[in-house]
């Protein structure tokens, strides 16, 4: 590995979702987030800079480029939040949140 290799920056990459049932935005956020870490465990967690956030009462994920197939697949796994049947969607992946609002 060379030294201008590792001084890359790692691009990241919004991952926009929702759901569907009567649970809030936070207890999904926190089930997608369970997910990936029982699927990729602490190490994977950290090192794909996983973040949810809420912009305009929608769900946003936030990771590495590489890290969005693995990000879309736990969010796609939850079935169930806190006691509740939801489906949790994809509705779009952008190189920027402002590429996201069109769509919020």
């Amino acid at each position: 590995m060379c030294l201008t290799e590792r001084l890359l920056r790692l691009k990241r990459r919004y991952v926009l979702v929702r759901h569907s049932g009567q649970v809030g935005l936070e207890p999904v956020a926190e089930a997608v987030q369970d997910v990936f870490e029982k699927l990729h465990g602490r190490i994977g967690l950290a090192e794909s800079g996983f973040k949810t956030m809420t912009v305009g009462g929608r769900l946003i994920i936030s990771c590495y480029k590489e890290w969005v197939p693995a990000a879309v697949l736990a969010a796609s796994i939850v079935r169930r939040v806190r006691g509740v049947d939801t489906v949790v969607r994809t509705v779009k992946v952008s190189g920027t949140l402002k590429g996201l609002r069109s769509s919020v």
